[in-house]
């Protein structure tokens, strides 16, 4: 139960985090399901191992009432890496995040941008 409590502590101080420094004011940017902030752990330690820039890397949760996009920000030199020959390696980021939906119940999809390319 401890653990349960604290992690959705965490989960409301990154929510809180992430709206000010997004300035999104009140969409929801990170995920509240446990489930939520499983996969996108999970996604962030498979990412980070694939990258030579890891503190480039960064992943922004946009969640909604199905599920979350991850929208992946990655230094320009580590994209090839994260897409893969022919898109292979995104698609298999993909059938990873597809295989946890269907078990969480949940929509799950992943977005690549070079860290100087911000969608407005």
């Amino acid at each position: 139960m401890c653990g349960w409590f604290a992690n959705t502590q965490q989960i409301g101080l990154e929510s809180a985090v992430m709206e000010e420094l997004l300035g999104t004011d009140g969409v929801d940017t990170v995920a509240t399901d446990p489930r939520d902030a499983e996969v996108g752990t999970m996604l962030r330690a498979v990412l980070r191992s694939l990258v030579d820039v890891v503190d480039e890397l960064e992943i922004v949760p946009l969640a909604d009432a199905a599920g979350v996009s991850f929208q992946v920000h990655a230094a320009a030199e580590d994209m090839g890496k994260l897409i893969g020959k022919s898109g292979r390696t995104a698609r298999a980021i993909r059938t990873i995040l597809s295989g946890n939906a269907a078990k969480a119940g949940r929509r799950y999809s992943v977005d690549f941008r070079r860290k100087d390319e911000r969608v407005a």
